[in-house]
């Protein structure tokens, strides 16, 4: 497997960049300037209902921008910039609680109109590492021994 470099070269943005970006920009800016992927989903992190995801990845790591939310749709934590691969969290930056609370407040109603049709994304098998992906793979995994 390749290291991560690889992918922060194609994207051309280091964490820092993005964390920078994900502080001082509109989310929606984010996505236009960072992400190929986009999703409102079910989050298999202990402790949290849903997330949406920003996300550019290859098949082996993830740089993602993710905001935690309840099952009523809330702000739940605070909104983190993360490096993975398949099997660990490399970097996790996690961005201020006011800078948070902004950022919710410009997705807050794509959340809330999310919330009847959530559902989870499978990774076992996929083809793109995900933001997360490890907790994604034990909750599939756990389901699979049950």
């Amino acid at each position: 497997m390749k290291d991560s470099s690889a992918l922060l070269e194609e994207i051309g943005m280091s964490v820092n960049d993005l964390e920078d970006l994900v502080r001082y920009s509109s989310i929606h800016d984010v996505w236009e300037e960072f992400g190929e992927y986009r999703t409102i989903r079910r989050s298999a992190r202990p402790g949290e209902f849903g997330v949406l995801e920003i996300c550019h990845s290859d098949e082996d790591f993830a740089l993602s921008v993710l905001l935690p939310f309840d099952q009523e749709g809330a702000l739940q934590g605070q909104c983190r910039v993360a490096l993975s691969d398949r099997y660990r969290e490399l970097v996790c930056r996690k961005i201020d609680v006011e800078t948070s609370s902004e950022i919710y407040a410009e997705v807050e109603s794509e959340i809330l109109k999310s919330l009847p049709d959530l559902s989870w994304e499978l990774v076992l098998g996929a083809a793109f590492c995900t933001g997360d992906h490890i907790h994604s793979v034990r909750r599939e995994t756990g389901l699979l021994r049950t």
